[in-house]
């Protein structure tokens, strides 16, 4: 039985140009009135190489004769069978017609393209369309040739919106991996299925209220009581935002760690935030995503309780409790920022994680692209802890997402073999023959005589 799964949202890739710029848009006046393609430039007017950061296979190719241009046009298909996804690029290239070729496959690092110029065009540039399915050929319709079902640039190519800088040429992206050495830039989605054979107990790591600013950053959180006992951790995040009070630093809202009540009730946090979304651990490892103020009412039914930021999903429904608190809650809710959530899937009693890259009012996603995406994955309940300052993700042991910021708590999942589970024994173990009990070496040799006698009369 499988244990987990994680990966990466929508698959995206790294887009194959560093820099570039966008000199026509979708849906533009021009050539792509009516279509949904980009043309971009790279950084200089020199052709700029795009360069394969994931393996496609050519699957059409087509030249094109613009007789009051100048001159031929590639339009070249390439193909992610993954994704079932096709890729046109098209323009007069510098490369020969002959180097693409249906069936030539480009592994990762190799120059798929270049730019040029053609038809109307005043400088070097790409043309790209990219849509769903396999397909080699060009449709006309509305008025042009295009791509069927073509999809938005950015849902298959990552961009870090964080770079938007309008100039004389359009709109200036910069293209960023996603999935490459910088795991920081990944968008991370953990997936734990409640193993039967398993008991479950998340555990809230923080500090008790008076006590100075946290010091610990992520390599120091654990929940030792629940270790020494034989529970493996298996997923472990940075927990809730926080607010400073009297030069320190507290969560903001419940905070019951490893069985203790953190924080009174009374206090500013708590009193404040009780319309917002708080998580729950029961001592059994069932996972609660309610209003605070109705866990707060059962506290001692939790082994922990951490309060949100705001809430995002309840019985499958959206459920933003908590976006309109406070100016920095609301701006959390609609501005760009990392995120880290916490989530269920009732349906397939699965715990959720996802981990969002993001610099707060720079990059990142906001909190209605948040609630779609965890829709998207089969959340029903899910809130979400951060705004990215202190975002990171420890899986199985790996550092998929780090920090070096003092962070305030963490939330951690552990699991731990249930006593008297029998694990990993084969399906078909060999049975191993018995004698009775009863039996003894006299009427043994008794039966083998008989036997022998049988057989002389015999002959």
């Amino acid at each position: 039985m499988k244990n987990y799964e994680y990966g990466l949202t929508m698959n995206k890739r790294k887009f194959g140009m560093r820099v570039l710029n966008i000199s026509q848009s979708r849906f533009g006046t021009y050539s792509h009135k009516n279509l949904n393609a980009y043309d971009l430039i790279g950084k200089d007017t020199g052709q700029d190489e795009f360069i394969a950061t994931y393996p496609y296979e050519i699957i059409g190719v087509h030249r094109f004769n613009y007789v009051t241009g100048k001159g031929f046009a590639n339009t070249v298909h390439f193909y992610d069978s993954e994704n079932n996804i096709t890729v046109a690029m098209t323009h007069k290239t510098e490369l020969p017609t002959s180097t693409y070729y249906v069936g030539k496959r480009f592994s990762i690092g190799e120059v798929m393209y270049r730019e040029g110029a053609t038809g109307r065009a005043t400088g070097n540039h790409i043309h790209i369309e990219i849509a769903k399915g396999k397909q080699s050929k060009k449709i006309y319709k509305d008025g042009i040739w295009k791509l069927s079902n073509l999809i938005n640039i950015e849902d298959y190519f990552f961009i870090n919106e964080s770079i938007i800088v309008k100039d004389t040429k359009g709109i200036k992206f910069e293209f960023r991996e996603e999935g490459g050495e910088d795991m920081n830039d990944v968008i991370h989605i953990v997936r734990v299925p409640r193993d039967p054979e398993y008991d479950y107990l998340i555990s809230i790591d923080g500090n008790k209220f008076g006590t100075p600013y946290d010091s610990t950053i992520m390599k120091g959180f654990s929940d030792k009581n629940l270790v020494k006992e034989g529970w493996e951790e298996v997923i472990a995040t940075n927990g809730s935002i926080f607010y400073y009070y009297d030069k320190s630093c507290y969560a903001e809202g419940l905070e019951k760690s490893r069985g203790v009540n953190n924080q009174p009730f009374d206090m500013h946090a708590v009193s404040k935030f009780k319309d917002t979304m708080a998580l729950g651990c029961k001592w059994n490892g069932d996972l609660d995503i309610d209003y605070q103020r109705n866990i707060q009412a059962n506290i001692n039914n939790y082994y922990g309780a951490i309060t949100g930021a705001f809430g995002l999903l309840k019985n499958g429904y959206k459920n933003t409790a908590g976006a309109e608190l406070e100016n920095i809650r609301n701006g959390l809710y609609s501005g760009l920022s990392g995120r880290t959530v916490w989530g269920y899937d009732s349906k397939t009693d699965t715990y959720m994680v996802i981990s969002h890259p993001g610099v707060t009012g720079k990059s990142g996603i906001r909190g209605d692209a948040l609630v779609e995406l965890c829709k998207k994955e089969g959340m029903t309940d899910a809130i979400c802890l951060d705004g990215g300052g202190s975002r990171w993700l420890r899986f199985e042991g790996k550092e998929l997402a780090t920090t070096t910021r003092k962070v305030k708590n963490a939330v951690i999942l552990y699991r731990r073999k249930k006593k008297g589970t029998i694990l990993d024994e084969p399906i078909n173990k060999p049975v191993e023959e018995t004698k009775p009990q009863d039996a003894s070496p006299k009427e043994e040799i008794k039966e083998l005589l008989a036997k022998l006698i049988e057989l002389v009369e015999k002959l």
